[in-house]
């Protein structure tokens, strides 16, 4: 079987509306000898054909279809075929810039490191710019395992997350250690995290190479039971994996703050559903409770005092007033 140099992996579920842009920037990519494989998850509208004539054109395109079974099970499909050195993960709603993965590539290979993470930018439908985030500071900065946990678990701005979208990743760390992605809403957070705690080094790219089109479809804007329940089961299973790769001791403070911020960040936006779930509210406090407030304040070099009125407010069980009476008061501003 011939191996390329780069497996770009799109999972692809009723994105009719983007496909055509997203398809189109990974076709035309700058590097040669790369293989995409794009899996349609059971697509019910027009996206299985979009992709069918796309296939027909692209001899470097793989097109696997299957029933619908989850954006989890259609990558790890994706991965079973790839022959890629490694591999790049796109959202059937995103696009790329053309030379995303020649530039990613080359910086893993010069460098000679395991994974790559490029920054990127939030757009609308309409490709408008709606946030960007400088990380000059990081720009061709290679990092250890132990720096990569780290910044992953107390970076307050977006610098190495649990996304697979900006990443490129050598295939072998994926193979070696069976690393795989759960089925379950929020997968990307436990396998990220999981592939950083097998790395000797990474390279961070500050060059802005992925567009995240932001929209109300999208997993990130729908707040149901479920997804928030699946919110906090990645967020445990990243203490779950700081505690089999034997990390735990070395990174207790920083996960502590870690799950405060992320919980604590998903309570607020979530609130109106949580409050109506029994289940949803044992498991907050559950997680929540245990942490010493002290420890989130006096937490050097991360000391954030918004995070620690936040945890405050949620212990002394005026948060769910205060995030109600603001929203209030944001919904007259703009009436």
């Amino acid at each position: 079987m011939k191996r390329v140099k780069v497996s770009i992996i799109i999972p692809v579920f009723n994105s009719e509306k983007f496909i055509t842009q997203c398809m189109e920037s990974v076709l035309n990519q700058t590097v040669e000898d790369i293989e995409i494989i794009v899996v349609n998850d059971g697509s019910t509208d027009r996206s299985f054909e979009i992709l069918t004539k796309l296939e027909e054109e692209f001899d470097h395109m793989i097109l696997l279809n299957q029933e619908n079974r989850g954006q989890a099970i259609a990558r790890n499909r994706a991965i079973e075929h790839a022959t890629g050195d490694y591999l790049a993960f796109v959202d059937s709603d995103d696009f790329i810039e053309p030379n995303m993965v020649e530039q990613m590539y080359n910086g893993a290979i010069q460098n000679e490191v395991d994974i790559v993470i490029c920054n990127w930018n939030r757009v609308d439908v309409t490709g408008r710019v709606i946030e960007n985030k400088d990380h000059s500071e990081y720009d061709q900065k290679i990092m250890t395992r132990e720096e990569i946990v780290r910044l992953f678990l107390c970076h307050d701005h977006e610098l190495v997350e649990g996304f697979s979208f900006n990443k490129l990743i050598k295939r072998s760390i994926l193979i070696e250690n069976q690393i795989t992605y759960p089925n379950m809403a929020y997968e990307d957070i436990p396998m990220i995290f999981s592939i950083l705690t097998k790395i000797n080094t990474c390279l961070y790219l500050n060059q802005i190479l992925y567009h995240y089109v932001q929209h109300q479809d999208s997993i990130t804007h729908t707040k149901s039971i479920r997804n928030i329940e699946h919110f906090t089961i990645a967020i445990k299973r990243v203490k779950e994996i700081l505690i089999q790769e034997q990390l735990y001791e070395s990174f207790e403070d920083e996960y502590d703050y870690y799950c405060s911020k992320k919980l604590l960040s998903q309570y607020s936006s979530s609130v109106h559903v949580i409050k109506n779930s029994k289940d949803l509210i044992h498991v907050f406090e559950s997680l929540l409770k245990p942490i010493s407030l002290k420890k989130i304040y006096y937490f050097h070099p991360y000391r954030d005092m918004r995070l620690s009125i936040k945890l405050f407010l949620y212990k002394i069980k005026l948060l769910p007033l205060l995030i109600h009476i603001f929203r209030n008061i944001n919904i007259q501003q703009r009436t």
